[in-house]
């Protein structure tokens, strides 16, 4: 929401704005929010936007933009008594009103991107099978949030639910062809609009937003060798 040169910035303006990073950094609804605590806040009609309030709502935007890719925005700090233009401040071409409202457009944009710094992978469910078998094998998992809101924060700021599989130890045409395979596979991924792999396997467009109360897959990897046992 830009406004131009002789344009005032009213109270509605500035809410308007701060209304979309609280969107983004906030609780948000559906696909939106990062369930962070927010620094600014919406201010009454026909107030005067003080240094601070700015401040705060700059302070939401970095921190969203250093999730999002790990640097901060090129916005200028303001100063008490700064007279904030539409697009420079005293000259400073990185304190106007629309710089506010372009890094605010960016945020929306990348909502989904994290930067490597801002993550980390931590260990799940681990299962290990070593008897024998012939015919099906079915694994089951539960992956458990503590709310309905603790799992859209989880992918709306870019989690993913990881799985990889092994087979090692093992002889013959069978085991080479289906540790291959397992290998080949990589690490299939989960985030909140695909399921894709790192290696070799047919992905799908299902992710987080997509799962129903149905069974679903999301996931195929067959193998390539020949079982000579069973020729």
């Amino acid at each position: 929401m830009s406004v131009n040169v002789r344009d005032k910035v009213t109270a509605a303006t500035y809410n308007t704005l701060q209304s979309r990073v609280a969107n983004i950094m906030g609780t948000g609804f559906g696909n939106s929010g990062y369930g962070q605590a927010i620094q600014s806040a919406t201010v009454s009609a026909n107030s005067v936007i003080t240094a601070t309030q700015l401040e705060q709502l700059r302070d939401d935007i970095n921190n969203a933009r250093v999730h999002q890719t790990g640097s901060l925005t090129p916005l200028s700090e303001i100063q008490v008594q700064d007279i904030i233009a539409a697009n420079t401040s005293g000259g400073d071409a990185t304190k106007g009103f629309n710089d506010y409202d372009e890094q605010i457009g960016l945020i929306e944009a990348d909502r989904y991107l994290v930067d490597g710094t801002q993550v980390s992978i931590e260990a799940g469910i681990s299962s290990t099978r070593t008897t024998q078998w012939n015919g099906t094998i079915t694994h089951r998992l539960t992956v458990s949030f503590t709310s309905e809101n603790a799992r859209r924060y989880f992918f709306n700021t870019g989690g993913e639910i990881q799985i990889k599989a092994q087979l090692s130890n093992g002889s013959g045409a069978k085991d080479t062809d289906w540790a291959t395979m397992l290998s080949n596979m990589g690490t299939v991924r989960m985030n909140f609009e695909n399921t894709q792999s790192s290696g070799t396997g047919t992905g799908s467009s299902i992710g987080n937003y997509d799962l129903t109360t149905s069974l679903q897959t999301i996931f195929t990897k067959t193998g390539s060798g020949v079982y000579a046992e069973n020729a």
